[in-house]
């Protein structure tokens, strides 16, 4: 959804509510990347351990870089209107260490569905439904996270199960990473940058 000069007072006011959480899946693609290419390479090729944590050191630097340029170029908004729940610190700490705590717990019980992946596939539907139509891409990572959770049911060796899920989830973040900054682009060139912060 873009944004022109003749759009409504709802539409901003949706972006806005958005924004906050739009600019900060971008800069996170190098590790989304990482994720995606190097993770299932080091279930295949048996990268060594050194390799795989430099790597990550790389990215994760990267990420730091690219999240301070995006602060510098955007800024930030102030929300029109109050968060909503699922994006507050309050209610998403508790959601993740909730939802990793039932993924452990489906996993060392031998369950064939991994409870807490189908946990964050509803938690990523829900937040293109939330984002007021500016994250729909979002139902992309929820489709995979969806298909992901019932891997061991088609998958029997572990080793291919991880291969086809950080393929599969790194691919979707890096999705989400870049369809966020063409959302962020796209707007702010049409209405003009936002106001910065301190």
């Amino acid at each position: 959804m873009s944004l022109n000069p003749s759009s409504e007072t709802g539409d901003l006011q949706r972006f806005t509510r958005a924004y906050p959480t739009i600019t900060k899946d971008p800069a996170w693609l190098p590790v989304a990347a990482w994720t995606a290419v190097v993770l299932p390479l080091a279930r295949v090729a048996y990268l060594h351990v050194l390799i795989v944590l430099l790597s990550l050191v790389l990215a994760i630097v990267a990420t730091v870089l690219a999240r301070r340029w995006f602060r510098r170029t955007y800024g930030f908004v102030t929300p029109t209107r109050p968060l909503p729940l699922l994006y507050r610190p309050a209610f998403g700490i508790p959601f993740w260490l909730t939802a990793i705590a039932i993924e452990w717990l489906s996993r060392w019980l031998g369950w064939p569905v991994h409870l807490g992946v189908l946990a964050f596939s509803a938690l990523f539907a829900w937040s293109a439904l939330a984002s007021g139509g500016f994250r729909r891409h979002l139902l992309v990572l929820a489709a995979i996270c969806a298909a992901l959770a019932f891997l061991p049911l088609l998958i029997a060796e572990e080793w291919r199960q991880d291969v086809v899920f950080f393929a599969a989830f790194g691919t979707g973040w890096c999705i989400v990473c870049v369809m966020d900054y063409r959302v962020v682009t796209r707007n702010f060139a049409a209405r003009g940058r936002p106001r910065h912060g301190g």
